[in-house]
């Protein structure tokens, strides 16, 4: 938000202005380990017992794109 002397702007984040990636949710059934996406950042995913992963048990924040290096996983019983 850009506040001038009588005049308010606000906008929605822009991919100009997204500064991290986008929740990649949490599966059904599991956990993981991050709280915040920004670039860099490793997700670490894992399933509760009796369940297993089906996907990656981890994702990487792409820094030059700001968008995850796959799809989230889900668990499987």
């Amino acid at each position: 938000m850009l506040r001038y002397k009588h005049l308010t702007i606000s906008h929605p984040p822009t991919a100009a202005t997204q500064q991290s990636c986008r929740d990649p949710g949490t599966p059904d059934h599991g956990s993981r380990n991050a709280t915040n996406f920004l670039p860099g950042t490793v997700v670490r995913f894992q399933c509760q017992d009796g369940y297993h992963i089906l996907g990656p048990t981890s994702l990487i924040c792409d820094p030059a794109t700001l968008s995850w290096n796959g799809q989230p996983p889900t668990c499987v019983l």
